[in-house]
């Protein structure tokens, strides 16, 4: 008995968050738990997600609550899952979800799940479930895919390297949805990719494409994706370059996919996430000296017409001195818009930027310095015309030893009216992170934070500014 009892084990964690607006005296709440279960060669998982905005509610700012459960069961051969999960097939031009906790994007399946391990390094992937796409913005949680949350999603995946230097895969994803005009109108994406290693050399192709029926008038469509990728680390160097050509294979067209192809540019910007985008990337780092580490990138994505263009260029350099306890990064990023962001028809902007870190002991002190030079031109409505301003900003932090750090930061803007920030012009703020013991940390935030269009992974949002406090505790056990 107590060696079955030894064989048990139940582990968590849990994110406890509290935000309070100075503006109307607001509160956010929200508490995610996680539970792990396992015993021999069962496991489970329990999850819950509680959302609570302070009243009055609307339909923009509601609460939000679910429940989440995984049971599975691996032996050695294979393995059955049940619940909530997260998959991904190849690079994601077929299929992929996943968890980003720092943008707060939540894209889950729930449904069941058969994995097989196979003669030849050979993985055989079966499922059937439906999407769950939850989605942080305007201060507030939102389920993107709610109208559609009953789709049934049927996919399969293998895998197989029987030689280590070449590796094989093909995919498949059936949708039915209750907006297909008939049983037989589904739609369908299938495909496969290779990869090698040459020596120190890398190389992975990807090929998928899209048969399905157009969104209310019926007929057939279809779509082509393709994705190309190259690396290679050689003595004090290393390359990287990708190439993509998506034309119709994002789906469904609009706030939500079930499937997410990768993005040369390294910000996350995308334009339609595999709808109608063709780009290509190339980075290079290199380690001259022990002591000098640079490293670049190059990146353009466009639609096939050319209406709607990202360019980033992106360069830093690390300086570390034997004989100083300091850490000197200067880099420089350029980003150039065209149609990206709705209502704007350019933004440029070139950004500098310096990080130095001083250490003693167990005493750590970081100056970050960074000044933006911005053009933005407005679509074109009556009245509307080009602005060009600077985004300047600067953060002090002090880490004492793993248990504590202090930092205070300041961005501000030279111009008023900037209808972005909701005209505002300076956001001070100051943390403190407190590493209460090995499996508790808490973090509290006051002042303003500026907000604006960010992305991450080739999904965009606006983040509202925020004023007030943040508090969170992040709790393992």
């Amino acid at each position: 008995m107590n060696g079955q009892l030894s064989e048990f084990n139940i582990s968590g964690s849990n994110r406890s968050e509290l935000w309070a607006f100075k503006k109307n005296y607001a509160v956010n709440w929200e508490d995610k738990i996680n539970v792990l279960l396992e015993y021999r060669n069962f496991s489970g998982k329990l999850g819950m997600f509680w959302f609570e905005p302070s009243k009055p509610w609307d339909e923009k700012r509601k609460p939000l609550r679910y429940f989440d459960y995984t049971l599975a069961y691996a032996p050695e051969k294979f393995e059955i899952l049940v619940g909530n999960f997260y998959e991904a097939f190849g690079r994601g031009l077929v299929l992929r979800t996943y968890l980003d906790e720092d943008f707060r994007h939540d894209k889950s399946l729930n449904g069941i799940r058969f994995l097989g391990h196979l003669p030849y390094n050979t993985e055989l992937i079966l499922l059937g479930a439906k999407l769950r796409d939850v989605f942080f913005q305007e201060n507030t949680y939102k389920i993107m895919n709610i109208q559609d949350s009953s789709d049934q999603l049927y996919g399969a995946d293998i895998s197989t390297q029987p030689f280590t230097f070449i590796g094989v895969g093909g995919r498949y994803l059936r949708a039915n949805r209750n907006a297909d005009p008939k049983p037989k109108a589904f739609n369908e994406l299938f495909g496969g990719n290779l990869k090698t290693t040459i020596g120190p050399v890398d190389l992975y192709a990807e090929g998928a494409r899209r048969l399905g029926t157009k969104p209310g008038i019926g007929g057939r469509e279809t779509g082509n994706g393709y994705y190309l990728s190259g690396s290679g680390a050689f003595s004090g160097f290393g390359l990287v370059a990708e190439y993509l050509d998506y034309n119709g294979i994002g789906f469904p067209v609009g706030v939500y996919h079930y499937n997410d192809p990768p993005t040369p540019i390294r910000s996350g910007v995308a334009i339609n996430r595999g709808v109608d985008e063709i780009g290509f990337g190339i980075g290079a780092n290199a380690s001259p000296l022990t002591t000098l580490f640079l490293e670049g990138s190059y990146a353009q994505l466009k639609t096939h017409d050319k209406s709607s263009a990202v360019q980033e260029i992106i360069g830093k350099g690390k300086y570390e001195p034997v004989e100083l306890p300091m850490i000197f990064q200067l880099g420089f990023e350029s980003m150039h818009q065209k149609k990206i962001e709705a209502g704007t028809a350019e933004r440029n902007t070139e950004k500098p930027n310096l990080d130095l870190t001083y250490t003693v002991g167990d005493q750590v002190l970081e100056l970050e310095l960074e000044r933006a030079w911005v053009y933005e031109l407005p679509e074109a409505v009556p009245g509307s015309a080009s602005s060009t301003y600077h985004e300047t900003g600067f953060t002090l932090t002090y880490g004492y030893g793993e248990g504590l750090i202090l930092a205070f930061g300041w961005q501000f803007v030279d111009q008023d009216s900037l209808k972005r920030y909701d005209y505002a012009k300076s956001w001070p703020v100051m943390e403190i992170a407190w590493s209460i013991n090995q499996n508790n940390i808490l973090r509290v935030r006051i002042g303003s934070e500026r907000g604006g269009y960010t992305c991450s992974g080739g999904v965009c949002r606006y983040e509202a500014p925020f004023s007030g406090i943040k508090a969170s505790l992040i709790s393992k056990f």
